[in-house]
C-alpha cells in the first residue's frame, strides 16, 4: 500500500468518527457497493450522490440516515483518491476498519497516533 493510500484513508476515518451525524453502517454498505461494481470509482462517486439526495429519502431507515450518508459522500468525495477502483477500494475499506476503532473508544483514540 502507497503511503498516500494509507494518508487519505487515515483522513477519512478520522473526518467521519468525527462527523456529528455518522453510522459506520452506512460506510460499510457503501463499501459493498464498490466491491459489487468491480471498484469502479465513477460509478461509486453516482451512487453516493444519489443515495445522499433528497430523492433517496424513501430509502432511509431514520430521520438521520440522509446526515449519515452525506457524511460518507463528503467524506470520499474529499478524500481525493485519484487512482484506481483498487486503490479506492483499498482506501474505503481501510477507513472503515480505522473508523470503527477510533468510535470504540469514545473518541480517546485518533487517527493521528496510527501515524507515530
Amino acid at each position: 500500500m502507497k503511503d498516500e493510500t494509507w494518508q487519505a484513508a487515515v483522513n477519512m476515518a478520522d473526518r467521519l468518527a468525527n462527523e456529528q451525524y455518522f453510522d459506520p453502517n452506512e460506510l460499510k454498505k457503501a463499501l459493498s457497493y464498490l466491491v459489487a461494481h468491480g471498484g469502479d470509482p465513477q460509478r461509486f462517486k453516482s451512487y453516493l450522490k444519489v443515495i445522499q439526495s433528497r430523492e433517496a429519502e424513501s430509502l432511509a431507515h431514520s430521520g438521520k440516515t440522509r446526515q449519515y450518508r452525506e457524511a460518507v459522500y463528503r467524506a470520499v468525495m474529499d478524500a481525493g483518491v485519484a487512482g484506481s477502483g483498487a486503490e479506492l477500494t483499498q482506501v474505503v475499506a481501510l477507513a472503515a476498519r480505522l473508523v470503527g476503532y477510533m468510535l470504540d473508544v469514545d473518541g480517546a483514540f485518533r487517527a493521528t497516533e496510527l501515524l507515530k
